[in-house]
């Protein structure tokens, strides 16, 4: 199953009033999973976490330039460059997405600093070695394949230049590839592209890049997969009535409540794992 940037584009127009809700995007301004630990109070922190730790692995510096590789609707990449003080620029191939990012960087007074572009993060138009770092958290699956990615990187990286990488990861599981739980998640997001850890790492030594970490975050995510589970346990009855009232719903708007149930029994099957990865250009 694959989906085109159109897709991709058309779920976020879809979902954004869930995100709205669910992640509360106007305080957020964040779309992930979040990782959570003992000390952590709310979701919206949980959010900003990831952030922390994504930035702290990359190393980023207030010399460094930065590129968000799906960067949503720009939190992490403003939350970046307040922490770090480095330039940031975040790309997504969703224009709503560009906007409300934009919008916000004005408001908090770090356009200058902090932009914003309606972009493919395979097929980009930066110069090569434009970047010290790239961030892309949970925006990987929407890359047709891992080769295709890993290349563009390659080549608009400087020389030991960092891909800090939050994701999703299939487990070793013989049930996991092709599993309908997945396929069904994967649906329900328009994601494409879910790989095994030993996939991904031979692509990436492959192209021309060092591992240098490889960490499982599923325990920090759990919270998070299980709020998703209960919104979706609780919405699913309402939903399904809706789809059966108005038939003719774009796709998307059909099938986006049923991802809180798939990604957690995914995760309770021992299919997938959330995981951080910080690969360096040789």
């Amino acid at each position: 199953m694959s989906f085109s940037n159109e897709d991709v584009a058309e779920y976020y127009n879809v979902a954004h009033t869930q995100y709205e809700l669910g992640w509360k995007l106007k305080e957020s301004h964040s779309m992930h999973y979040g990782y959570w630990d003992e000390t952590t109070r709310s979701f919206t922190e949980a959010l900003h976490n990831t952030t922390v730790v994504m930035a702290e692995k990359g190393g980023i510096k207030a010399s460094h330039r930065v590129l968000d590789a799906g960067c949503g609707v720009g939190g992490p990449a403003m939350q970046i460059h307040e922490m770090t003080k480095a330039k940031v620029t975040g790309i997504t191939i969703t224009e709503r997405q560009v906007h409300i990012a934009t919008k916000e960087a004005k408001r908090r007074g770090v356009s200058e600093e902090v932009d914003f572009h309606e972009m493919d993060f395979c097929a980009t138009s930066f110069e090569d070695e434009s970047f010290d770092v790239v961030i892309t958290c949970e925006s990987l699956c929407y890359t047709p394949d891992m080769p295709t990615f890993l290349k563009e990187m390659r080549r608009i990286l400087k020389p030991g230049g960092r891909v800090v990488i939050s994701t999703y990861f299939l487990t070793d599981n013989p049930l996991a590839l092709n599993n309908p739980i997945i396929e069904k998640w994967k649906e329900t997001w328009a994601m494409t592209t879910i790989v095994t850890d030993g996939s991904f790492t031979a692509d990436a030594e492959e192209l021309g890049f060092k591992i240098i970490s490889f960490e499982d975050y599923t325990d920090q995510i759990m919270r998070s997969a299980k709020r998703m589970y209960r919104g979706g346990l609780f919405s699913y009855p309402l939903f399904e009535l809706n789809n059966l009232l108005h038939p003719k719903m774009k796709r998307f708007s059909k099938i986006n409540h049923r991802s809180g149930l798939y990604q957690y029994r995914g995760l309770k099957k021992n299919l997938w794992r959330h995981k951080l990865v910080v690969v360096e250009k040789k």
